[in-house]
Formats: C-alpha cells, structure tokens, sequence
C-alpha cells in the first residue's frame, strides 16, 4: 500500500479446524505500519485461551493457526478512517512459549523456605 497504515485496536480470534482457542482486544497507541513494510506489534498479554490451557494443547503439533480480526485503522497518518477493516488469514505459522507459573512459585516457596523467609 502506498501509504502508512495505522492501527488503533484490534480484536482477533485464533484457532484451527473452525474451533476459536484463543481471543485478544488490544489497542494501540501508536503502532503505524509505514508503507510497503511490515511491522512486528510484540508480545501483548490478555489472550484468553476460549477452550481453557489444558484443551489447547492439542493444537501446538500444528504449527499453524487461522486468524480472524477485526481492526479500527486509518489509512495515512490521521487519514480516513476504517472503523471495523475485518481481516481472515488461515494458516498463519505459529509457535508456542509456555512458562509453568505455578512451577516457578513453588521454586520461589522452596528458596524462601531454605532461607528462612517467606515469599
């Protein structure tokens, strides 16, 4: 596109073989995809994982996920405005990083406990 493209919140559901595992809201305070390129938004928090953790283990041997989004952007820097740009892109390559919470409180317990302290 020749212009920059920007993006001010985005609502998205994730998943694979029509199954939604996992959704998102995020807005953005300034995230502009300038023209011609592509930007990477970063890690966010807030996903919901629809199907709970356990059930959505399943899809990670996939490698991939179908993504269905909808967006508030504006084409050029405060240029018009498209209020709901919905966007469908299947098998988008995924991978995974899972971090074990309760693990890492219970090391954190365990050092505590060995030292003395509480944490």
């Amino acid at each position: 596109m020749p212009a920059s493209l920007v993006l001010d919140f985005v609502q998205s559901d994730a998943g694979l073989h029509g199954q939604v595992y996992a959704h998102f809201d995020q807005p953005f305070p300034s995230f502009v995809v300038p023209p011609g390129q592509t930007v990477n938004s970063g890690v966010f928090g807030g996903v919901v994982l629809t199907q709970g953790a356990l059930a959505s283990l399943g899809i990670i041997p996939a490698g991939i996920l179908d993504v269905a989004a909808d967006a508030t952007v504006h084409v050029g820097e405060g240029g018009y405005e498209i209020p709901w740009l919905h966007l469908n892109q299947p098998a988008v390559p995924t991978t995974y990083q899972i971090e074990l919470l309760a693990q890492q409180k219970v090391q954190q317990l365990s050092s505590a406990s060995a030292a003395g302290t509480t944490a």
